[in-house]
Parts: structure tokens; sequence; C-alpha cells
């Protein structure tokens, strides 16, 4: 008969059958074996063995007073109840702690996008007026305005590239601006592009720019933008729904769609004038943020629940879904990678931003919001 029971230790630690601190690694185990002897006899023998978890959390150290007097770096002391007496434990110090508030530049509108370069950041604002803003953050503590610009509508996504921000335009007929930065106190504007709808995310490159548009027929146009002053129209492509994010890796544009049964679209942009659908993806819901990695998408959704997708594309005609993650915070608008890290700008008053460890790329962690 093998009897396993729970383990009791007294105040300095030693196992005791009266003790009151409940061990919860160890385990006692009775193996016992009765027999008659020449069948008439009660006879037994119980072996007593203790069976531990050295793999748990829940250790038994030196003192506090023995291990201060050692060496140790990137470790926190704690000192914990008894037993044994004088008992500390250790942990290493937080290399996942939450972000806080550091600081805002008030542009009289709310933000709708942003690209950061160098020691300032192009903000596309929803203000008629003052369509991208201009900020200087060489001083993370104190950004300022350094200029702004009326591109003719309201700001809605913005790309740096070079010395020209792509700005997309809300307004009456929709487009994009094509404003010359590279004096960030005295913008001044290259070219306007008349898309028909409003422009939604723009990316650039080599001499192309891709204009995802917002409407449902010909919502992605590719102009050769040698001349900032005067882009040329390469190739128009009608998804019969419109697009609203794009990222470019190679020779491949990954769109993200609002039509649910389509949410990720895959282009072969290796010759812009024959640009061409080569994969999709079903994810079923529409894809509001998009940002390749390798061979893996991130999709930021519009579903409350799950809202990053995780998706192989190292075959483009083929991309396979990996994983999702819940942020339990909202719809994902828009995604930056720096490092092991991803961040979501998230649509919720309370938790505006996420942030998920990408160190393994196939499974991301939530981290915090």
């Amino acid at each position: 008969t093998i009897t396993v029971s729970d383990v009791y230790r007294d105040i300095n630690g030693n196992i005791d059958p009266d003790g009151t601190i409940f061990d919860p690694e160890t385990k006692k185990i009775d193996s016992e074996i009765s027999w008659l002897q020449r069948g008439i006899i009660p006879r037994s023998v119980i072996l007593t063995e203790y069976l531990s978890n050295w793999k748990g959390d829940d250790w038994i150290r030196t003192t506090c007073t023995e291990f201060n007097s050692g060496t140790f770096d990137n470790t926190e002391i704690t000192n914990l109840n008894p037993p044994p007496a004088d008992n500390c434990g250790i942990k290493l110090l937080e290399i996942e702690a939450g972000s806080t508030f550091f600081a805002s530049s008030d542009v009289g509108k709310h933000g709708f996008a942003v690209d950061v370069d160098g020691n300032y950041a192009y903000l596309a604002t929803n203000d008629t007026q003052k369509g991208l803003n201009v900020i200087n953050v060489t001083d993370r503590m104190y950004p300022s305005i350094a200029s702004f610009k009326n591109i003719g509508g309201k700001g809605r996504y913005v790309r740096k590239d070079g010395n020209y921000a792509y700005v997309g335009i809300e307004n009456s007929t929709g487009g994009l601006a094509i404003v010359d930065v590279s004096n960030p106190a005295n913008l001044s504007i290259a070219s306007t592009i008349n898309l028909g709808a409003s422009g939604n995310q723009p990316a650039i490159k080599d001499n192309y720019l891709y204009a995802t548009i917002n409407q449902v027929t010909n919502s992605l146009k590719i102009y050769n933008i040698t001349n900032k002053n005067s882009p040329s129209l390469t190739k128009t492509l009608n998804f019969g729904d419109s697009i609203h994010a794009i990222d470019i890796r190679g020779n491949y544009a990954y769109l993200g769609s609002y039509d649910d049964y389509a949410g990720l679209r895959i282009i072969d942009i290796s010759d812009p004038a024959n640009a061409h659908q080569v994969g999709f993806l079903n994810v079923d819901e529409e894809v509001n943020a998009i940002i390749v990695s390798g061979n893996i998408a991130f999709l930021g959704t519009e579903e409350d629940d799950d809202s990053l997708r995780v998706i192989d594309i190292s075959d483009p005609t083929n991309p396979i879904p990996i994983t999702s993650v819940d942020t339990d915070d909202g719809e994902i608008q828009d995604l930056s990678i720096s490092g092991d890290y991803l961040y979501a700008a998230i649509d919720e008053s309370h938790s505006g931003m996420a942030a998920f460890n990408i160190s393994n790329p196939y499974s991301p962690q939530y981290v915090y919001s």
C-alpha cells in the first residue's frame, strides 16, 4: 500500500507531524508491505521517503545575512516569512515594466497618425487648416511645434521618406499631399494628388508611391514620383474593397483590407507597372494595421478580442495563420516594432497602447497596456 500525504514544518523549517506550516512543494510517501507470517502472524514493514518538487518556485535559501555578504547584480532581495529564520527571496529586476505617460504636444486637434525621423515627428492632424504638424522632439521632455501646413483638408495618414512627407487628405474630393520637409520649420507642398477619395496609409519604395484609398473601387494606386512636383500614375488595382493599411518588404506589398473575407492581401510589386495580387487570407475581420518582420506579418484588426493576428508569410502566395493574441482592450489601429517589442495603438480610452514581447515572433506575449 502506497500512501501520499501532505507535509508540515515547524517554525525552524523542520518536518514535524505536529507542524503548522504547510509545505506545498514536498510530499510524504509511505510504502507499506503487509503479510501473514506462516499464514498466521500479521507482519508489516513501512518505508518512508519525502519527494520534493525541487523545480518549484518556493525556494529555501541561505539566510539574508549570508546572501548579502556575496556579490550579485540585477537582483532584488526580499525578506520572506520564516521558516527558516532570516529567510530571503531574490528576484530578477523587471525587464518588462509598463510604460508611463512621458510628455505631449498640443496641436489643437487629435492626431490621426505619426511618423518619426530623427528629432522630428510628423503628425497627420484632424484639422482642416493644419493637416500636417511637425513636432520637434529633440528634448523628449518638452516637445514643441516646429511648423504646420495646410494640405487642403484633414490629415489622415503620414509617411516620411527622405526630404518628403506623404500625407493622406480627407476633404470633399480626397487625395494625398507630397510635402517638402527638408526644412522642418518651413514646409512647402510639392504636389497634391487627387485620388477620388480620402487617402489612407501610403508607402514608398524606390521611386514609387503606393497610395491606399478609402473607396471600394480602385483602392490602390501606384505613382512614379521621380519628379515629386509631377507624379505620374503607373498602375491602378481594383479589389472591390477599400484598403486601409500597407507595408512593403522586398518585392511584395502587404495590404490590410476592409473586407472581412480577404483582410490580408499580398501584391507582387517587382514590376510596379504590372503589380498584381498573388495571395490573400481570410482573417474574419477588417485589418486596420499591418507590419512585417522577417517571415511574419502582424495584423491589427477591428476585433475587440484576439485583435492581434500573427501570419506566416514565408510563402507570399500562401499566407498561413499562426496564432492570435487577445489584448482585452479593443481594436488595434496601428502597429510599430522596436527591438523585441511590438506596440499597438488601441481605440480604448483607458488603454491607448498595448505592448507585446515578440522575441519569439511565433508566440507573442501580451506584456502590458
